[in-house]
């Protein structure tokens, strides 16, 4: 004889032999999600480029936790402000897998700096950016090689 589950009754819980399957290139993580003092760690899949250690760093709901990858810096400083960097730029993999935005729910390239606007790009257009990025890089260096023949040096530096 079978018995119906009351109306209301939570689900059976599965075994933990049943645990959730997550596609390639994820695993299951904690999380730590809730309001402080009443938080919980749920499990959820997570990109393997994630650095994210989102079982200590708390958010009140599934839907704010966001997946971000290493951050690559550059910065230049400036021999009239030593120690000082006056431009630092980083570069990271972002996705936020709840956005109303699609574009933001796959991963996608984040540009930041001082400014407060972000970059946004896909990796088609990143790519593009790295392009200009090498060459800026051969133009910096063509401006020193021209500073340097012009007898242009600062002792030190």
């Amino acid at each position: 004889m079978t018995v119906a589950p009351e109306l209301g009754a939570a689900p059976p819980v599965p075994p933990p032999s049943a645990a959730p399957s997550v596609p390639p290139g994820y695993r299951l993580v904690p999380a730590l999600i809730g309001r402080p003092g009443a938080a919980s760690h749920v499990w959820l899949p997570c990109p393997d480029w994630c650095v994210v250690d989102h079982a200590s760093v708390r958010e009140v709901d599934v839907a704010d936790v966001d997946h971000y990858g290493v951050p690559v810096a550059w910065s230049v400083g400036s021999f009239l402000l030593p120690g000082v960097k006056v431009l630092e730029v980083d570069v990271r993999v972002h996705a936020d897998p709840h956005s109303d935005d699609s574009r933001l729910r796959s991963p996608h390239v984040v540009v930041s700096s001082d400014d407060p606007l972000d970059a946004f790009l896909t990796p088609a257009v990143a790519d593009v950016a790295a392009d200009g990025l090498i060459a800026l890089g051969l133009a910096v260096r063509e401006q020193a090689r021209l500073a340097r023949r012009a007898g242009g040096a600062v002792a030190g530096v």
